[in-house]
């Protein structure tokens, strides 16, 4: 019998000894009993899917308690390397930067910025941007500005701003600021980058003045350029007259020709120094063009030969038809630059023992310009400096460190790399490599056609401001041509408003009353049939109007003149 069962039939005060044993009340109770053991299996069978399930779900648990750990674990790593990779870069870059939520409150500042403001760590450690902002503005040149600018992009939160900020101790500060976002668009705060141009813009200033200087310098060159040709002009024609005339009179003895051939050496060395004063004066435009290297080689080694003679004997190995592309002045820049350089590096007083060497290859598809000396060389430590800005080993005063520094950055322009190595024994070597150029040299076009007048003896005008050049010109002329002469261009326009006609009309470039150029204009305009009888001579210190007008003008005479050069132009125009 079921133990439930013989406890029901216990409280009714029976047993299973006592209960009826009748067959219908005997087959109850069996009932009731299989009923009771069906329960107690089913009771069971519950107990052990609940065990089951109770098993199942905590393996299930512990699975995904553990993915999930595993995954979290995961996710901080990633965030702790993304927060160390952030923090890196924010300490190796050479910005102070700062980040502060909108609600005032420092969420991070990384080292840079803490030295540039020169922060003590206690404000720093308080987060907070109100307490920096006195430290700060002391040392500002204008707090007020910098305040205001803080207010309107408070008020303008979604605003980037760029502007600049000059400190009482002379550092200026590049600053940018702007918005951080978060998901949602949501502004977070901003960002606040501050970078120190104090450098930068002292040397954008130092460039300024530097090229001012060459400016004025330039300038002032050509004004000496220009002063010296006009004596030149008539004491070198003045001196083939005089050659002539006692040629003609038979006095012309051997010291008198060594004298005169002498003076005429003399005459033909400034001649040439005052030629590359005027090449070396005028100022270098940035457009390109073909240039033989040979020519700006040859103009700064003249330039630098008062330096170099002292010091050293010169070497050259400069084969002509090199040809880059570049600006022919500002290659003649880095040329005296490195010349001057190499012959500053010698001692005085031993020229004999010493060289400066340029030589020219071609390499490839480069040309390749050395320029070396027999003098210290350049120690080990500055070698890798020495075309920083503003480095020099020059005493305080003779050099600003810039000169090197504006070498390379003119060849840099022209796709070319300049370089310096000391020499196997001594001395130093540089080398500026430039593209080799397969162009053509430019060459001038065809003069316009002239007028030719027939028969030898013709009517010629001659104008300059000097009279000197006049005198000469008419004693050069007078034996084979009728001369007039005048000082102003005005006075020139005068005789041809009379109907006065000439054959050649020589006209210097610039004078002070009425310059070539409104001469030639004006005759142009007012009597075209003398515009093709023009002949233009210049002593330099042009204008940039002059100097496009020489260009294309027909002739045009070089002062210093040469009796025999003005005789032939004539002639030839005469013919």
């Amino acid at each position: 019998m079921h133990s439930l069962l013989r406890r029901q039939l216990a409280r009714l005060g029976l047993s299973s000894d006592s209960a009826p044993t009748s067959d219908g009340w005997r087959a109850l109770l069996e009932k009731v009993a299989a009923t009771y053991q069906a329960a107690d299996e089913d009771r069971a069978l519950l107990e052990r899917s609940l065990a089951l399930s109770s098993a199942e779900m905590s393996a299930l648990y512990e699975n995904l308690r553990s993915r999930s750990e595993a995954a979290l674990l995961q996710k901080n790593r990633e965030l702790e390397h993304s927060l160390a990779r952030a923090d890196a870069i924010m300490e190796a870059v050479a910005d102070g930067i700062t980040v502060v939520r909108s609600d005032g409150k420092i969420v991070t500042a990384n080292r840079r910025f803490a030295e540039m403001w020169s922060l003590p760590p206690r404000l720093l450690a308080m987060q907070e941007d109100g307490t920096l902002l006195p430290h700060v503005l002391d040392q500002l040149l204008d707090g007020e500005k910098f305040l205001a600018r803080i207010a309107y992009l408070t008020v303008h939160p979604t605003e980037h701003a760029l502007d600049e900020i000059r400190l009482k101790n002379g550092r200026v500060f590049e600053r940018y600021s702007g918005p951080v976002l978060i998901s949602g668009g949501e502004i977070f705060g901003r960002i606040w980058c501050f970078r120190d141009v104090t450098q930068e813009r002292k040397l954008a200033t130092e460039r300024l003045i530097v090229s001012e200087r060459l400016a004025s310098l330039g300038r002032l060159t050509a004004s000496v350029a220009h002063e010296l040709n006009n004596p030149l002009a008539y004491v070198c024609t003045n001196l083939d007259l005089l050659g002539e005339q006692l040629q003609e009179r038979g006095s012309v003895g051997d010291q008198t020709t060594e004298l005169l051939d002498d003076v005429r050496e003399g005459l033909d060395r400034i001649t040439a120094i005052v030629r590359d004063l005027r090449s070396s004066s005028r100022t270098p435009e940035e457009d390109c063009e073909v240039v033989d290297i040979e020519n700006p080689l040859n103009i700064a080694i003249q330039m630098a030969s008062n330096e170099i003679r002292h010091r050293a004997v010169l070497v050259r190995d400069i084969p002509s038809g090199v040809l880059v592309r570049a600006n022919a002045m500002r290659l003649g820049q880095v040329f005296l630059n490195l010349l001057v350089n190499s012959a500053h590096a010698i001692t005085e007083g031993h020229a004999q023992e010493n060289t400066v060497s340029v030589r020219v290859t071609r390499e490839a598809d480069q040309v390749c310009i050395r320029i070396a000396d027999t003098g210290e060389g350049i120690k080990p430590e500055h070698i890798e400096r020495i075309f920083d800005p503003f480095f020099t080993t020059k005493p305080i005063g003779v050099g600003t460190g810039l000169g090197l520094s504006i070498c390379r950055n003119i060849v840099d322009g022209y796709g070319g790399t300049i370089s310096v190595m000391n020499g196997a024994d001594r001395g130093a070597i540089f080398t500026v490599r430039l593209p080799f150029s397969v162009e053509r040299a430019a060459v001038a076009g065809p003069r316009p056609e002239r007028h030719r007048v027939s028969g030898r003896q013709c009517r010629v005008l001659v104008i300059d401001d000097e009279p000197a050049i006049l005198r000469a010109l008419r004693r050069v002329l007078a034996g084979f041509h009728e001369v007039v002469t005048c000082q102003r261009a005005r006075d020139a326009l005068s005789l041809f408003e009379r109907g006065e006609l000439f054959d050649v009309i020589i006209c210097d470039v610039m004078m002070p009353d009425m310059t070539g150029v409104e001469f030639y204009e004006r005759t142009c305009a007012s009597f075209p049939q003398l515009s093709d009888r023009l002949v233009f001579m210049t002593g330099g210190a042009l204008s940039l109007r002059a100097e496009a007008f020489i260009l294309t003008v027909g002739q045009v005479l070089e002062k210093p003149l040469r009796a025999s050069d003005i005789r032939d132009l004539v002639s030839s125009l005469v013919e």
